[in-house]
């Protein structure tokens, strides 16, 4: 292959790279909004794990995620997570999705807080799931 030949292949890869947008957009979940409105874009959703939501489905499982009275239902593949519990705080990096129930976020890969730092009977009090 030429020196010039191979030198504008290179060019044309780093532009094309460069152009690709790897922008993570971190949102609590009272401010996420609509789901519509993230389609393709890559989302770092923080919230609590709402109390009876966790539910196991074909594939993996779901649960919403709550704050200040908003809720985002969220949907991870594969085995659950040892962290995953109902009250926990959660940040799940994910994308949206939709079904026949309408939009909710596909689970890439979610962090969980340890708990042993807040009053949990407190908290699960507060984080009902309806």
């Amino acid at each position: 292959m030429e020196p010039g030949l191979l030198a504008a292949l290179a060019l044309a890869t780093c532009v094309t790279a460069g152009a690709i947008d790897h922008t993570s957009y971190y949102k609590m979940v009272d401010e996420v909004g609509d789901l519509a409105a993230w389609q393709a874009k890559r989302l770092q959703i923080h919230g609590y794990v709402a109390a009876g939501s966790i539910a196991e489905v074909p594939g993996g499982h779901r649960f919403a995620l709550v704050k200040n009275g908003k809720a985002i239902r969220v949907v991870e593949r594969g085995p659950r997570s040892e962290c995953l519990r109902e009250t926990f705080e959660v940040i799940v990096r994910a994308s949206v999705a939709h079904d026949r129930d309408g939009d909710y976020v596909e689970a890439i890969d979610l962090a969980c807080k340890c708990a042993s730092s807040w009053d949990t009977d407190r908290r699960r009090a507060s984080l009902k799931f309806e």
